[in-house]
């Protein structure tokens, strides 16, 4: 037999025992006759279990002189009147089964790492692809695709949602005085202020919509709390102060606000009427916020 077997009495004592378990554990004929507890010292798990369990069956690591893992059943021996006569003790060496079951957890593991990248990975270019390089808030794309979601909540819980779009004034002016750089940074400085008016409501949806031009949509607002919004964002962007090459760069900002379901309906309709409404500030000699 491949397995190893030992055959103790009712007392515990080794009484026989097979070539195999002398390879796996050193059993030698002179232990017959001896305390098992004794002869099993080095492994005292052994002794523990066929100790605590008539019948059992464990995975257990065997520490001789060549280490394996294997397979441990105990099972009591009884004679016709159902006494304990004794114990049969099988070993049968799994190592080989227990390292490739060991290599497929790792495998396993492994794979189940690189999933995780992958899903990470996949999360950070949707954020990426969703967010403005050179402000970090979201872009248009993000807008066209939660915009008309926001607006079907909206009508399933009958609330508003104010819509602002602002344009920054003759920033073409401000990029061929001052260059690009300076113009990137005034559109950062404009992304900072509405992200510091914002940020403190979840729901609001901030968007550097293209070029200067951002687009705010704000759930639960009237149009005058919508307009006294972008009165704050026009004032604080209005003194803010930037300098490039000792000069002082000094810019405004125009908008329009509108309200959903009071001025449209749907993503486009709103999107007209705002368009609008910035048009109409633009005409009126810019930097200020006009209403539909």
């Amino acid at each position: 037999m491949s397995d190893g077997v030992l055959v103790l009495d009712a007392q515990n004592r080794i009484i026989d025992f097979n070539p195999a378990l002398k390879r796996l554990i050193g059993v030698k004929k002179q232990h017959i006759g001896q305390p098992a507890a004794q002869v099993l010292a080095k492994w005292p798990e052994i002794v523990r279990l066929y100790h605590t369990h008539e019948s059992f069956k464990t995975e257990i690591f065997i520490d001789s002189l060549t280490p394996c893992y294997v397979e441990l059943l105990i099972t009591s021996l009884h004679n016709e009147r159902k006494q304990l006569t004794g114990r049969l003790l099988v070993l049968r060496d799994i190592t080989q089964r227990y390292q490739a079951e060991s290599e497929l957890r790792q495998a396993n593991e492994y794979l189940q790492k690189q999933v995780l990248e992958i899903q990470t990975l996949q999360v950070q270019l949707r954020e990426q692809a969703m967010r403005d390089g050179l402000t970090g808030l979201f872009n248009r794309r993000y807008f066209d695709e939660i915009f008309p979601k926001e607006l079907i909540r909206a009508t399933r819980d009958s609330e508003r949602v104010a819509l602002i779009i602002m344009d920054i004034d003759y920033f073409k002016n401000v990029n061929d005085t001052f260059g690009h750089q300076a113009g990137d940074r005034v559109i950062q400085v404009f992304a900072d202020l509405l992200r510091y008016y914002s940020d403190s409501d979840s729901q609001n949806i901030v968007c550097r919509y293209g070029g200067e031009e951002f687009v705010l949509a704000l759930p639960g607002l009237t149009q005058e709390k919508a307009f006294q919004h972008a009165e704050h964002i026009r004032l604080s962007f209005q003194a803010a102060r930037l300098e490039s090459r000792g000069k002082e760069i000094y810019t405004t900002v125009s908008g329009g606000v509108a309200v959903f379901p009071d001025h449209g309906k749907t993503t486009d309709e709103l999107l007209q009427v705002v368009d609008q409404a910035l048009y109409a500030a633009k005409l009126d000699g810019r930097n200020c916020i006009k209403r539909v």
